[in-house]
């Protein structure tokens, strides 16, 4: 039987996981850059 904690550990270092968490934030990133900036104050 596999632990709660033990598939969270592979999710979150499992390559194509993660590479899909960091394009969805990008994306995110990206659709608010206007509002990041001036939060930024950049």
């Amino acid at each position: 039987r596999t632990s709660g904690a033990g598939v969270l550990s592979y999710l979150l270092f499992e390559a194509s996981y993660c590479s899909e968490l960091i394009e969805l934030g990008r994306k995110d990133a990206l659709a608010k850059k206007r509002e990041l900036c001036q939060f930024l104050g950049i």
